[in-house]
């Protein structure tokens, strides 16, 4: 399949040239719209096509962006989680020290 696709300079068109198209839904659609429409009907597949395209695109993106802040999440929760333990025992162990210290201080 040879074809040639241009994007104009200003990228407001694109020109395609010897570009054969040979997917049933496509088919049917064209086909069964009158000659002096099917142009038309080309446009609007491309529309509601492209359209479509970058729904699925952007659905894509936001559930990637959504797993990885999931997973970002997840281990900031699991690294919070340890600190917290890291400085319960750090407390706890300086609590019993200081009471140690204060009732050996008392029974001089």
């Amino acid at each position: 399949m040879s074809h040639d696709i241009t994007v104009s300079q200003d990228g407001q068109s694109i020109v395609i040239n010897h570009f054969t198209v040979t997917n049933a839904d496509f088919i049917s659609v064209v086909a069964s719209e009158s000659p002096e429409s099917q142009g038309q009907a080309v446009l609007d597949v491309i529309a509601i096509g492209s359209a479509a395209m970058q729904r699925v695109r952007s659905t894509i993106d936001v559930d990637f962006v959504e797993k990885r802040f999931g997973t970002l999440t997840g281990v900031f929760e699991k690294t919070l989680n340890q600190l917290e333990k890291r400085a319960n025992r750090c407390i706890i162990a300086t609590l019993l020290t200081d009471r140690k210290w204060f009732v050996h201080q008392t029974n001089r």
